[in-house]
C-alpha cells in the first residue's frame, strides 16, 4: 500500500532531543550510509514542502538510509519520525544507580515479552539500535556477567536507541499502526550537572516518559541493614532527592511550569538493586509483591502496579530516603517500583554470579499505560 505523501502544512513537530518545534517537510534531508556529500534534499521553507512530505521508504531513500534532520541541533529522525507517535523515555539517575545495567535488563525483557504484553506484532530496532545494545549492553551482561563500565561524560549530544513497536493491520483499507520508543542513557554527570544536563542531556526536559533510577545504596538507613561485605565503604554524599530536584528544575525551566503546578510527564521512582532490599524487609511479616518474580501475561495488572507502588513507597518512608517521596509530589503522575537487573550483587572481581533481572518491565509498562501506549485491565 502507498503512503499518503501530504501532510497537515500546519502540525509541528517536536525534536526528542533539543525541543525545537518545526515542521517536517522543511527538513534537510541527508544520507546516512555515507558521510560528507551533498544532501539528498536542502532545507525548505516553502508551504508546498510543509504540505508534500515525501516518506523516506523506496529505493532513492531506503539504500542510502535517508533522515530528516533536526533544523537546529542537527539530530537525525527515525526514518518514520512524521509518520508514526514517537515516545522518549528517559532513564535518569545519579552516577551508580545503575542506568545501563537496567537499561541492558529492560530492553531484554521487552524483546521477550514485548509482543505478548503490549499486543504488538513485531518489535524492531532500527538503524544501530540492535547493534548499539548489543555490544554496550547486552554482552557485557548476559553473555559476559560483568559490569558494565561507568558511562563516560559526553561530548555531544545522545543518540537515543529506537525500537519501532508495529501492530496488527485492522483491515485491508489502513497499514498497521507503530510507535517508536527512544532510550536514551547518559553517564550520571551529565545529569547531576545543570550545565551539563542542559548541554548534553536536554532530551530529559522534553521526555514523554520518566524512569528515575534511586539508588539504595546511598541511602544509610538501608546501608545499615545489609551484610558488613555489602555496605560501601564510603556513601556517597549526593543523594537520590538532589538529583531529582535538578530533573524537576530543568523540566519547570524548560516548559516556564510555575512552582505551584504539578508536572504532567509520567515519572516511574525506581529503586535499582532490589535484591538488597530482602535485608531490609525481612522485619516485615511478609514478603513484599516486589521481591516476588514477575508474570507477564496478554495484559497488565494496574492493580500490581497499584500494589507495588504502596510497598516501595512504604519502605522509603521507613527505610530509605523519604525526602524522595515528597519531592516526587512535583509530579502528578507518579508511581514507585524496584527493580533489579542482574538479581544479584557483583564479587570483587566485577562478575556477576548469574543473571535473573527481577521485574525491570514493569516501570516501562507503567509508563506506556499512562501515556496511551497500551491498556491495563
Amino acid at each position: 500500500m502507498l503512503i499518503n505523501p501530504f501532510m497537515n502544512p500546519f502540525r509541528k513537530y517536536t525534536c526528542p532531543a533539543c525541543g525545537t518545534e518545526f515542521y517536517p517537510g522543511t527538513c534537510q534531508i541527508d544520507a546516512t550510509v555515507t558521510t560528507g556529500g551533498d544532501p539528498l534534499r536542502e532545507k525548505k521553507n516553502s508551504f508546498w514542502a510543509r504540505l508534500y512530505v515525501p516518506p523516506l521508504v523506496g529505493s532513492k531513500y531506503a539504500l542510502k538510509q535517508a533522515r530528516r534532520r533536526c533544523p537546529d541541533c542537527g539530530h537525525y529522525f527515525p526514518y518514520n519520525f512524521e509518520r508514526t507517535r514517537n515516545y522518549t523515555i528517559a532513564i535518569v539517575g545519579d552516577v551508580s544507580a545503575g542506568k545501563s545495567h537496567y537499561i541492558a535488563a529492560c530492553i531484554d525483557q521487552l524483546k521477550k515479552y514485548g509482543l505478548q504484553v503490549t499486543g504488538c506484532s513485531q518489535i524492531i530496532g532500527l538503524d544501530s539500535a540492535d547493534d548499539d545494545f548489543n555490544s554496550r549492553f547486552y554482552r557485557p551482561v548476559f553473555v559476559n556477567r560483568q559490569q558494565i563500565p561507568p558511562t563516560q561524560p559526553a561530548t555531544k549530544a545522545n543518540t537515543p536507541l529506537v525500537y519501532e513497536l508495529v501492530y496488527r493491520q485492522s483491515s485491508t483499507l489502513f497499514p498497521p499502526k507503530s510507535v517508536n520508543l527512544l532510550f536514551y542513557d547518559s553517564s550520571g554527570e551529565d545529569i547531576v550537572q545543570q550545565d551539563r544536563m542542559v548541554q548534553y542531556s536536554s532530551y530529559i526536559a522534553f521526555a514523554s516518559a520518566i524512569i528515575f533510577l534511586a539508588d539504595p545504596l546511598t541511602m544509610p538507613n538501608i546501608v545499615k541493614e545489609l551484610p558488613k561485605s555489602m555496605q560501601p565503604r564510603i556513601l556517597r554524599e549526593r543523594s537520590s532527592t538532589e538529583v531529582l530536584n535538578r530533573v524537576i528544575h530543568t523540566f519547570r525551566i524548560a516548559h516556564a511550569i510555575n512552582p505551584q503546578r504539578k508536572i504532567k510527564t509520567p515519572i516511574a521512582i525506581t529503586v535499582s538493586k532490589s535484591d538488597l532490599l530482602k535485608y531490609v524487609m525481612k522485619k516485615e511479616r511478609q514478603e513484599p509483591f516486589f521481591l516476588q518474580d514477575s508474570v507477564y501475561t496478554n495484559a497488565i495488572n494496574s492493580n500490581d502496579f497499584e500494589k507495588i507502588n504502596g510497598e516501595v513507597r512504604y519502605m522509603l518512608q521507613k527505610y530509605g530516603d523519604y525526602t524522595l517521596v515528597e519531592t516526587s509530589e512535583a509530579f502528578k503522575n507518579v508511581s514507585y517500583f524496584a527493580v533489579s537487573a542482574t538479581g544479584f550483587p557483583p564479587d570483587a572481581t566485577g562478575r556477576f554470579p548469574v543473571i535473573e533481572p527481577k521485574r525491570c518491565l514493569d516501570p516501562l509498562l507503567w509508563c506506556m499505560w499512562k501515556l496511551g501506549i497500551i491498556q491495563a485491565s
